[in-house]
């Protein structure tokens, strides 16, 4: 509770920006709020923020230090309010998630988090949708400290849509939300926060990996001399200019392009006059590749056309001269065969998708895709391909409503065997290995015991009303080391040669890829408590 502060010095009545103008006071313990992220008059009217923030330098002196995205009102807050705050005092604000974690401005975040310690996200871009009634708009909650930063990791948490999270009954975190980031990392790697989004666990290496690859976009720069071309095509603009080599010209519009074929039964004349911005002829000139700006349901959607075809930005063409048709080709049969691998990217990467839109990248997310010359490269493990598949499943085309569904025994079998597959690859001696021996079923909850011995034996299922009293008899309390067992609706319990773990039944906790998460933890608790 805070005490009354009626009459106490520290209630303003100030615009925010005269105040932190004028070398405030630093004795703040806490600042905590919801700045405004656009400006609005009294009449409820959008104000222009370039405007505004220069009458504010005219009128009060106040200019910010750090050049900020898009001039985002919330992010001046952000960047002010530390000057508030006592040394070691802590702040938490309300942000767009998007420009301050998501988009590539590594400036800003840079000049944000190096000049502050970074204690702690809590991340809820995720229920964009659910939060703030009509306004969409993705979120968190940065919590910052006004000192250096130091060694000490950053926790990254992840508000994900459960039942009670999407209906606000409570804010519903689990252990596989929370996610751990050095200092360094928060400084320097711009897709931890995608990556984390998106699941985290091992997907931060895939992706870290992949990033070092040869993007599309370099190659494609090494050829402009040789008269490649590649962008999105025009925007309508009732105040823009005429450009006779797309009006009157073949216009397909991006329906026309599926997955199976590019339907010229959709070609008809371009009755657009007048245009945003000049875009290249080439890109509408053949041969050409036409991609249909989305990630696809199943795949990319890429064609190649001998035809001159105009197009709106919703496509990207890319030219190449007649005498290079084949290295276009080459192109075209990658965007196709690595078509998972490449989606996969481009929805841990892209700054819109997850964040703004739900399926619509960027052209920017499309030139950023690996392309290297060896595809030895971008070759993926099964257990990458794994992690791959879960987050195409389960992250797009409403897949996260699947998460909320209870597991299968099917699909806990898969689990237990990507479980055992990984341990067993350090565990293994002769043939004692790590086997699923029994399921339980205590109504709302799963709970696996597995064993490390060379017995061979089919697992089966038993059910329980006392999953407590089941656990007991499998590893008594005090055989049980206490330091490796976490509980937080998710019970692991280590002991010698047995291993039990229990969660909900909602499938979001038996994904393939959990079980990766679940075995480097038990490879580290085992390590701890010298069980290997």
């Amino acid at each position: 509770r805070f005490p009354n502060l009626v009459g106490e010095r520290n209630i303003i009545n100030q615009d925010f920006f005269q105040y932190t103008a004028n070398n405030p006071p630093n004795d703040f313990d806490l600042v905590i709020g919801n700045p405004p992220f656009n400006l609005q008059s009294v009449d409820g009217k959008e104000i222009k923020r370039e405007p505004h923030f220069k009458k504010l330098e005219k009128d009060y002196g106040y200019k910010s230090e750090i050049k900020i995205p898009d001039n985002n009102p919330a992010l001046h807050f952000l960047v002010q309010a530390p000057k508030l705050l006592k040394n070691d005092a802590i702040l938490c604000l309300i942000q767009p998630s998007g420009p301050l974690l998501y988009q590539k401005d590594e400036d800003f975040k840079r000049a944000v988090f190096g000049g502050n310690k970074l204690l702690q996200i809590l991340d809820f871009t995720k229920l964009a949708d659910v939060l703030w009634g009509e306004k969409t708009v993705a979120t968190a909650a940065i919590f910052l400290q006004k000192c250096l930063p130091d060694k000490e990791d950053v926790v990254h948490i992840v508000a994900n849509r459960t039942f009670s999270n999407v209906n606000k009954i409570f804010l519903e975190l689990g252990h596989y939300d929370f996610h751990i980031v050095t200092q360094d990392v928060a400084l320097s790697n711009r897709t931890i926060w995608k990556s984390n989004l998106i699941g985290g666990g091992r997907l931060v290496g895939l992706v870290d990996r992949l990033f070092k690859i040869r993007t599309l976009k370099k190659i494609l720069e090494t050829k402009l001399d040789n008269g490649w071309k590649a962008g999105e095509g025009f925007i309508y603009s009732e105040n823009g200019k005429p450009h006779n080599y797309i009006t009157g010209q073949p216009y397909i519009p991006a329906k026309a392009l599926t997955k199976d074929k590019l339907d010229e039964d959709e070609i008809r004349p371009c009755e657009t006059e007048l245009f945003h911005r000049p875009t290249s002829e080439l890109i509408y000139t053949p041969p050409h590749i036409l991609i249909r700006a989305n990630i696809g349901v199943e795949k990319l959607i890429a064609h190649i056309s001998d035809k001159y075809l105009v197009f709106r930005n919703k496509i990207i063409g890319i030219h190449a001269p007649q005498n290079q048709r084949n290295e276009l080709e080459k192109l075209l049969h990658y965007l196709r065969d690595e078509s998972s691998l490449l989606r996969f990217w481009i929805l841990n990467t892209s700054s819109q998708i997850k964040v703004k839109r739900h399926t619509v990248p960027m052209t920017e997310d499309f030139m950023n895709i690996p392309y290297p010359d060896n595809l030895a490269e971008i070759k993926t493990s099964s257990s990458e391909k794994i992690l791959i598949n879960d987050v195409l499943q389960y992250q797009l085309n409403n897949g996260e409503k699947e998460l909320l569904k209870n597991a299968s025994e099917p699909q806990i079998k898969v689990f237990s065997k990507v479980f055992c597959k990984t341990l067993n690859s350090v565990y293994r001696a002769e043939e004692k290995e790590f086997r699923l021996f029994k399921i339980l079923d205590a109504g709302k909850y799963f709970a696996l015991h597995f064993r490390y011995t060379d017995d061979v034996f089919s697992a089966k299922t038993e059910q329980t009303d006392d999953l407590e009293r089941a656990i007991q008899e499998i590893i008594p309390t005090q055989k049980r080391n206490g330091k490796s067992s976490h509980t937080q609706r998710i019970l692991k319990i280590y002991g010698k040669d047995t291993i039990i773990l229990s969660k909900p039944k909602q499938l979001r906790y038996w994904l393939q890829s959990i079980a990766f998460r679940d075995a480097d933890e038990t490879f580290a608790a085992y390590i701890k408590t010298r069980y290997s």
